[in-house]
């Protein structure tokens, strides 16, 4: 039995004296009942006082009194011990399995050394069944056993395990113990104790009745209270209003939600009427100080449950990403993905950093600091993603250079969104008529958006067309590439009716000079056949591009399906650039021609003759280009450009894959190359994998399935799949290192998109009318907002545990 509660766990003692704490808006918080409970709260480890002189004064202070936890060390006759033994007992914290008897070791005469064991501190019944003896306890000191109860309540006479120097006869432990736990002397102590324990056996019972109903009171109230934070910061709602008075309509979220709960809860609304709007100096839990004060140990609680997973899990990878905030303050995103039991890698988002740089040496402090205060081994970090910026991505001095520097087994992956979306930006860029085909988007829709008016008359022709879902022009993003797939693909499936549009709006003499020029110009942009060419190929690539964009963000893939996507992508690129009749013909739909009419801009200028030299002889033709083979020409520069950049940035990612692919291919590998490769893991990570891998993957081989589904959607298996079968087969006991490859492979994060939608979050908490909010506050709503799931899980009670012990007064 521990009877002594360790410093650390103060709070879920002082847990039982929420309604002995008061606010910053009060001393006292029995005040209204007239109790006075001013003071310094002292923890329930020093219940004790005893008088020190210090100082030529001679000045008396009380100081808490501290007691040994070693049976050998108590006196029977210390009131104040017994009191504090039976006031903070609880039933044993650690298990005696795994505790070490040694200093319990005795010689027999015959030479035999004996000590004490697990069994003593158990009783066997008839039936087979054991139940612990919670009333003994051991001490380290002289290696003795003790009845505690008997210890206090009993004779030492009659019982060694009531005595001071407690029991050491092994030989004879089992059956004097038993003896012992039968006799009546022990029972009457039991009875003693316990009954010592309960409040009536008290001389002040009624005070812990009165208090005990005073603390069930206020717990009551911050259920409710605790419950309505958790509700707010899960959505990213404001807290607070203009000001803090009930009945007010501008008094805030938090205030409010409770006004309405308490229509509809007696208790509340009795609460509210008693305690509401009583200003400084009374107890009511409603102040926004209070709240704040919640919303901080809601937060810590999440990031401690993130921690402790993180743990469990050991290998992890760290995403970085930052933005400016509307108060012009450079937030810094922090977020670690890991594998959890179950074989599920996540995200986890663990706050914003205020950035005063840019420069990689200052990531890097705020990076390893972070990780510091969280107590998470930087030794562990086996992958690191970020956007391509120099200062993040640098191979010399930028941040994941240095933290490989640190950690060489720290893997750099670059973010493969960004990296899809630097590679459309190249080939966008690549040639005069993509970049005049996208200048033409944009001015499109500034057009028709830049006019209520305008922006009607496109949608009643829309209307009339009666096409279902149809779509309205779109604007350009220089970042998301899926605003882009999303105005082309518009303009693809509205391009008649946007047309019609300006036609209408050119032709409405109403409409000012300028606005019939801009329509005009814009009309003849849209009779140019290139244009309609170029709406349908960007179409086409942007569809495909857009939708493995959105696979990329999601947080179950890996780097083999990365790599298996980027691969797909440049081969649907070879096959579009190897069929632009198909797509002439596509064009030709659009526009409503016939296919024999169709005209390029090119070829109704006219041809431009070179003048000759004396020397040239009279024969010689130059070379000319029709208007299609230009065409054919820019749209070939355009994708032979996306089509380099995608290999070329795939190589990052096939370079690392190749470390760890092999696993997924297993069955089609013969034993020398598994052996080969298992090999060359091992050897890259000496610290994580024994020697024994390469023959667990031998067997493990038998387990891996040549193909997932079937029909159309049979395919490879991935790192994702083969995890899933260790977790179902329950094969990590048997093959231990092919788990840990798996957890590096899966931990290694391959986009920091987690990063980036934490930003959307941050917009939405630190907003105009929130634009003061301090980074403390910031950090803490933006975790409980994205890490809502984990926020419903935590437990009400010990939140309320943790702020009684942080708002204590009792004076003890």
């Amino acid at each position: 039995m521990t009877y002594f509660k360790p410093r650390e766990i103060a709070a879920n003692a002082a847990g039982e004296n929420a309604g002995e704490c008061g606010d910053e808006d009060t001393t006292k918080l029995n005040e209204a009942e007239g109790k006075d409970n001013s003071g310094e709260c002292a923890s329930d480890l020093d219940l004790g006082e005893e008088e020190i002189t210090s100082g030529p004064e001679e000045q008396k202070e009380k100081k808490p009194k501290r007691f040994s936890t070693d049976p050998s060390d108590w006196d029977r006759h210390d009131h104040e011990l017994v009191a504090f033994v039976i006031d903070t007992s609880n039933p044993r914290n650690f298990d005696p399995s795994k505790f070490d008897f040694t200093s319990s070791d005795k010689r027999e005469p015959s030479g035999k050394v004996r000590r004490a064991n697990v069994d003593l501190f158990y009783r066997k019944l008839v039936n087979g069944e054991k139940k612990p003896r919670d009333w003994l306890e051991f001490s380290k000191r002289n290696g003795s056993l003790y009845c505690v109860p008997c210890f206090f309540f009993g004779e030492e006479r009659k019982s060694s395990l009531a005595g001071k120097e407690g029991f050491r006869d092994w030989m004879n432990a089992s059956k004097a113990i038993s003896d012992h736990e039968r006799s009546s002397d022990h029972s009457h102590a039991i009875s003693t104790f316990v009954n010592r324990r309960e409040p009536q056996g008290k001389i002040d019972a009624d005070f812990i009745r009165q208090a005990r109903i005073h603390q069930e009171y206020w717990r009551e109230f911050l259920h409710r209270s605790v419950d309505v934070i958790k509700f707010l910061s899960s959505r990213g709602l404001a807290f607070r209003g203009s000001n803090q008075q009930l009945g007010s309509v501008h008094n805030g979220n938090y205030l409010g939600l409770l006004e309405l709960l308490a229509l509809h809860d007696a208790f509340l609304a009795k609460h509210l009427a008693s305690y509401g709007n009583k200003g400084k100096g009374n107890t009511s839990y409603l102040s926004a100080n209070i709240c704040e004060e919640f919303i901080q140990l809601l937060a810590e609680k999440v990031e401690a449950y993130i921690v402790e997973e993180l743990k469990e899990a050991k290998y992890y990878s760290v995403i970085v990403d930052s933005t400016p905030d509307v108060s012009h303050t450079d937030q810094l995103c922090f977020v670690l993905r890991y594998v959890l039991p179950d074989g599920a890698p996540v995200e986890r988002f663990l706050g914003f950093l205020p950035m005063h740089g840019h420069t990689a040496l200052q990531m890097f402090d705020m990076v390893t600091d972070k990780l510091n205060r969280l107590g998470i081994p930087i030794e562990d970090l086996r992958g690191q993603s970020y956007d391509n910026a120099s200062n993040m991505s640098g191979i010399y001095t930028g941040l994941q250079a240095r933290i490989k520097a640190v950690n060489p087994q720290a893997e750099y992956v670059p973010c493969s969104g960004h990296s899809l979306n630097l590679a459309g930006t190249s080939a966008a860029e690549s040639c005069a008529t993509t970049v005049n085909f996208f200048s033409f988007l944009q001015e499109l829709f500034n057009f028709l958006s830049g006019s209520t008016h305008r922006w009607a008359v496109l949608l009643d022709i829309l209307r009339a067309s009666k096409k279902k879902g149809f779509k309205v022009p779109k604007s350009l993003s220089q970042t998301r590439w899926s605003a882009r797939a999303d105005a082309v693909i518009a303009l693809k499936e509205g391009y008649p009716e946007f047309k019609s549009a300006l036609i209408g709006i050119a032709a409405d003499s109403t409409q000012t000079p300028r606005t019939r020029a801009e329509a005009n110009g814009l009309i003849q942009k849209f009779n140019k056949l290139e244009t309609a060419v170029l709406t349908v190929i960007w179409a086409t690539v942007l569809e495909r591009v857009n939708k493995v964009n959105k696979q990329l963000q999601s947080v179950a893939i890996d780097l083999g399906i990365v790599v298996e996507l980027y691969s797909s992508l440049v081969a649907f690129i070879k096959e579009v650039r190897d069929n632009y009749d198909n797509y002439e013909k596509q064009t030709v739909e659009l526009v409503g021609m016939e296919m024999g009419s169709l005209v390029y801009s090119a070829d109704e200028c006219r041809q431009r003759t070179r003048k000759r030299h004396h020397d040239e002889m009279d024969s010689a033709s130059d070379t000319t280009f029709t208007g299609r083979t230009k065409m054919i020409a820019e749209v070939n520069i355009m994708l032979d450009q996306l089509t380099a950049e995608l290999r070329r940035r795939q190589q990052a990612y096939s370079q690392l894959h190749a470390r760890f692919g092999f696993l997924t291919m297993l069955p089609d590998l013969d034993a020398r190359a598994i052996t080969s490769q298992a090999q060359n893991l091992v050897n890259h990570y000496p610290n994580d994998i024994e020697q024994c891998f390469p023959n667990e993957c031998l067997q493990f081989k038998s387990f891996v399935p040549p193909h997932i589904g079937e029909g159309l959607k049979k395919r490879k298996p991935s790192g994702l799949d083969l995890i899933r079968i260790m977790r179902e087969k329950k094969l990590q006991a048997i093959f231990p290192n092919v788990d840990i490859v798996l957890r590096i492979f899966l931990s290694t994060a391959v986009t920091n998109c987690s990063g980036e939608r934490s930003f959307s979050t941050l917009k939405l908490i630190k907003n105009y009318l929130r634009s003061t909010m301090v980074q403390q506050r910031l950090s803490a709503l933006a975790l409980l907002q994205i890490e809502n799931v984990i926020l419903n899980f935590i437990d009400v009670e010990g939140v309320i545990n943790l702020f009684s012990a942080s708002k204590c007064r009792r004076k003890c």
